[in-house]
């Protein structure tokens, strides 16, 4: 360093601060970059995550209100007809159904939009007796169902646990 003008020195310390300061922003910005996409990811998940179960625990109550009416009609139970649960409970599932066609991939909403079809179709099809609305009703939302669970573990992954592995 004794043949180094003292300029030269400076200018040298001067690099090497401007080097490591370089660095230490293009790290800031790739750990910077890194956390907002993975928090974007969680997010998503999250929001996905939600739509699924919502959808799921609405089809779910609109099954148990179904279910409790065609035991009704069949004489295996009594009480009214009770209306107005079975339209909150309807209310409820096209609700749940609209958001989750904007958040989860076309072909869930898809066939979100065929099982309203399929719902329309059964209420299309009254012939006098309740349980022809009824039955078709059931069987499409136990469809929606099979198709969401299993949907829903493939999308969201993490749900296949092997029960009794160790």
């Amino acid at each position: 360093m004794a043949d180094i003008p003292v300029w030269g020195a400076v200018a040298l310390e001067g690099v090497k601060l401007v080097a490591q300061l370089g660095g230490a922003l293009a790290v800031a910005r790739l750990a910077v970059t890194w956390a907002l996409k993975r928090y974007q990811t969680e997010k998503v998940w999250e929001r996905r995550l939600s739509a699924y179960t919502d959808t799921l625990a609405g089809l779910a109550a609109m099954r148990k209100v179904i279910d409790r009416e065609i035991d009704h009609y069949e004489g295996e139970s009594k009480g009214e007809w009770d209306k107005a649960k079975y339209t909150k409970a309807s209310a409820t599932v096209e609700e749940v159904i609209a958001i989750a066609r904007l958040i989860l991939p076309d072909d869930v909403a898809d066939r979100l939009y065929q099982y309203e079809l399929e719902f329309a179709d059964a209420v299309n099809s009254f012939a006098g007796e309740p349980t022809d609305v009824l039955y078709p009703q059931s069987k499409a939302i136990e469809g929606l169902i099979e198709f969401l669970v299993a949907r829903g573990r493939k999308d969201l992954g993490g749900f296949d646990l092997v029960i009794g592995a160790h």
